[in-house]
């Protein structure tokens, strides 16, 4: 009989030694490609940030479950069958907002603002984690500057979870002051697939479910409301995923109105009261000098909320915030 056991043991040892190896061999890969950063975890793909002259604003797009199961909208890079193909301007993930000193950054075409790379900083992969950052400057419909922005995204994988860390510190480009209106479009935001959004009179067969840290279920909860996070998940493929996006409390505002709409659209805002809240007052001004910096995390999980203990991950993000995030940099030439 002892002679079993430490069999069972020797084996069991030798397994745990072989998993060790295998996660200790996995690797996160950026990887420029053109105009875009194309990132991989285990040789899976991930996502890519896009920040070509084509586009009016940067973003990560698509963006896959561990499996590589895409979970974001398809339009207007990609035709889907049956997908809704309104706001062309909802690509993936991305920052916008709709009225900085009356420029709207979140909307595009004739008049409107563009979110231009100005500096792709190094391109750090790694067995635990990945990472990038990049300098962007918020120009208006004449090419001026508004705002400068620095913006560290990290990339991680935890068993069955793809994670995105994003920290953004956005300052005025110059003498004068910039003021975020208050607007509902806006501000940290991401598009998904069908499969995720909830059931509407466009889409009466999407299967998706939407809910919040504060108990609020669907669209006409959620909108609007203040919350610490948004989850929406659905069934593709025969399987169900999720993406849940987190507000830090060091953000201003913080919990940030959510401007979360049943069609797939999750976006914290913290400048928007006017339109969620009648008689409620927002927006910020950034003085010279100055600087503002929001943290957010995104959730590509298994499972709905739930099953993917996404209240427990926000508290455990919140007291231990990932190791692997990179440092934020200064602004060059400052």
């Amino acid at each position: 009989m002892i002679r079993v056991m430490l069999r069972r043991a020797l084996s069991l040892s030798v397994l745990f030694l072989f998993l060790a190896a295998l996660a200790a061999t996995a690797q996160v890969r950026l990887v420029r490609n053109g105009e875009q950063v194309d990132v991989t975890i285990n040789g899976t793909p991930f996502t890519s940030l896009h920040f070509g002259s084509d586009y009016a604003k940067p973003f990560l797009y698509p963006i896959r479950s561990v499996n590589g199961t895409a979970l974001t909208r398809g339009f207007p890079l990609e035709i889907v069958p049956g997908e809704d193909k309104s706001d062309p301007h909802q690509r993936g993930l991305w920052i916008g907002h709709g009225d900085v000193n009356g420029v709207d950054f979140w909307t595009e075409g004739d008049g409107k603002g563009r979110i231009v790379l100005r500096t792709l900083g190094r391109l750090v992969g790694g067995a635990e984690a990945g990472s990038l950052t990049a300098e962007f400057e918020w120009r208006d419909a004449t090419g001026r500057p508004l705002v400068e922005e620095v913006r560290t995204m990290t990339f991680t994988q935890v068993v069955s979870e793809n994670l995105i860390d994003i920290e953004s510190t956005l300052r005025p480009a110059g003498a004068e002051k910039i003021v975020f209106g208050d607007t509902k479009n806006g501000t940290f935001a991401v598009r998904l697939s069908n499969a995720l959004s909830e059931r509407t009179e466009k889409c009466p067969n999407c299967p998706g479910h939407m809910t919040n840290s504060e108990g609020g279920r669907g669209e006409k909860e959620i909108w609007g409301k203040h919350a610490n996070w948004v989850d929406l998940s659905g069934e593709v493929e025969g399987q169900r995923w999720g993406v849940a996006m987190f507000d830090h409390p060091a953000n201003h505002a913080h919990p940030a109105a959510w401007h979360a709409r049943a069609y797939g659209l999750i976006a914290a805002n913290p400048f928007g009261a006017r339109e969620f809240s009648p008689g409620a007052a927002g927006g910020m001004a950034i003085q010279p000098g100055s600087s503002l910096t929001f943290r957010y995390r995104v959730v590509v999980h298994s499972g709905d909320a739930i099953a993917a203990r996404i209240s427990q991950q926000y508290l455990k993000w919140v007291v231990r915030p990932l190791a692997g995030l990179a440092p934020q940099q200064s602004f060059a030439g400052h």
